[in-house]
Order: structure tokens, then sequence, then C-alpha cells
């Protein structure tokens, strides 16, 4: 059936949906939205190696991907701990939370999350600003 759309990841349409998904992550990375490109990203790692992603060569590779999200995980954990030195605990949080938002595995944005958190907590019981 000419015209009707075909289901998501089948067919020869897969391969151009996949370079679509890195190439929004591209975008997003060079507009500045880490958190979105890390997404996109992430998910293109994830269906690389699909049954689906047979025929058109796909021009990036697995490592090319993960060289990418490895960036922006270290960027957010480095903006992280900025804000947590400055003491704007929340804002620290946000951008841990970014990385575990495409990469849950992340474990030391998990444990800064934690480590935070637990901070936040505290400073609300004794009634400090933050």
């Amino acid at each position: 059936m000419e015209g009707k759309p075909r289901p998501h990841g089948r067919g020869k349409d897969f391969p151009e949906a996949l370079i679509g998904l890195k190439s929004s992550g591209d975008e997003a990375f060079r507009q500045g939205r880490l958190e979105e490109a890390g997404r996109r990203w992430s998910s293109a790692l994830r269906f690389l190696s699909h049954p689906a992603d047979k025929g058109k060569p796909i021009p990036f590779t697995k490592a090319d991907l993960k060289a990418g999200i490895d960036q922006i995980s270290e960027s957010l954990m480095e903006r992280g701990l900025v804000e947590y030195r400055k003491g704007n605990l929340g804002s620290a949080i946000a951008s841990w939370r970014a990385i575990l938002s495409y990469d849950p595995s992340h474990a030391e944005a998990a444990r800064s999350v934690q480590t935070a958190t637990t901070q936040l907590e505290n400073l609300k019981k004794i009634g400090a600003p933050k």
C-alpha cells in the first residue's frame, strides 16, 4: 500500500530512521541541549545492532556514539560539580539526573545524586537555605 506508513523499525526505512535519530542528536548537541542529545544517541546506540539494520550502510559506529555520549556525560558531571561547589544542590542534582535519563547505569551520576539529595534533605531539616 503506497503512502501508508510502515510500522516503526521495519524494513528499508529503519536505517534512515536510525540515521535521523543520530542527526537529531547531533543537532541537539550543537544547540547545547546535552540531555536530549544523550537520549537520542543512546537510543541510536541501542538500535544499531537491530536485525532491521541490514541493507543501507550506517555512516557511524557504536564507538562514535559511545564517544559522544561519554563526552556529554563528562560535561554534565562537571557542570553538576561546579554547581555543587557553589552550594546549588538542586542544580547539581538536575545535571546528574540528566545523565541518568539516558544512561541509568552511570554509577558516578547515581552516587552524586544520592549524596547531594541526602545533603539537601539534611539542610531542609535544619532550616538552612539552599
